[in-house]
């Protein structure tokens, strides 16, 4: 019979008794680790507890098994993130342009694993949002679970977390507009469409430059619905330039041929903070920002 016994750290408090055994046993059935909280041969500071039990900083966790704590192998990702912003709670990190936030392959959640490979908590470091495959800018890595659950409320919620983007538009775009269209996703076409019966989508934008052809534009998402800025501004006229799904063709084909831009001009650049509460209190009127990066900023100069 082997003993594991440990002191839960912050990263640690708020996780479930049988995701911690998960993690720490990766090799184990869910079935072997009820058993053994089934055998009460799991203790939190010497009393025995159930499976939904919720980790607390500085439980005394016990745990008599006969399970590997071996975990596989981590496999080693190209990290080609900028860090923007870090702390004990989050990372805040700038996408570059055609990576995939989640998924197989050398995706930013994957990355971070590489980054925080020597991470011996049980809580492993991911996105909390995404950014789509060919939008850069802005995202934000939680750190632990308590940091992870209360920005995932908070963006559910529209709270707390304010996200603006620059956008390069076809079109005159008015002085400010917020776009009020309910949008949907079409699962045969891969795009979302607008529809009275889908969800609410609310996107706000504000002028910055344009020469009539052109506007380059600041957009704050107040919705967070998949594919949000790019479906509301080519609904009203607006199509972002590059965008392969929502964008215009013909000149998408022309600026692939003139200046060899072949992604949309979508960047997220800013990230403000508020009415954030306990340990994350600190953040509150934090901003962070990004510049607008470099083949973005070439095509911007070459059109305005």
């Amino acid at each position: 019979m082997n003993l594991h016994k440990k002191t839960i750290t912050f990263a640690e408090t708020g996780e479930k008794i049988l995701k911690y055994m998960k993690e720490v046993f990766p090799n184990a059935s869910l079935k072997q680790i009820y058993q053994i909280i089934r055998q009460k041969d799991v203790k939190i500071n010497n009393k025995k507890v159930p499976a939904d039990y919720v980790l607390k900083e500085g439980d005394i966790i016990t745990i008599y098994h006969t399970l590997s704590e071996s975990k596989p192998l981590k496999s080693s990702y190209v990290i080609n993130f900028q860090v923007i912003y870090e702390d004990d709670n989050i990372l805040v990190i700038n996408k570059p342009i055609g990576v995939e936030t989640i998924g197989e392959g050398n995706s930013i959640a994957n990355q971070v694993l590489t980054y925080y490979k020597d991470n011996n908590s049980s809580f492993t470091p991911a996105p909390i949002h995404r950014l789509d495959r060919n939008t850069s800018g802005l995202l934000i890595v939680a750190k632990n679970n308590l940091t992870s659950q209360i920005l995932s409320l908070h963006l559910k919620k529209r709270t707390g977390i304010k996200k603006n983007y620059y956008a390069l538009v076809s079109g005159h775009a008015k002085a400010e507009e917020t776009i009020s269209l309910n949008l949907e996703k079409d699962l045969e076409k891969n795009k979302v469409l607008s529809k009275k019966e889908g969800q609410t989508a609310i996107t706000k934008y504000t002028l910055i430059e344009t020469n009539n052809k052109y506007s380059f534009l600041d957009v704050e998402l107040l919705t967070g619905r998949t594919h949000q800025i790019r479906a509301h501004l080519a609904l009203v006229g607006l199509a972002i330039l590059g965008d392969a799904k929502y964008g215009d063709f013909q000149l998408n084909k022309y600026l692939d041929e003139k200046y060899h831009f072949k992604h949309q001009f979508l960047q997220a650049y800013k990230l403000s903070f508020s009415d954030l509460e306990d340990h994350l209190k600190y953040l509150n009127n934090k901003t962070i920002t990004i510049p607008l990066n470099a083949e973005l900023l070439k095509l911007k100069k070459e059109l305005l």
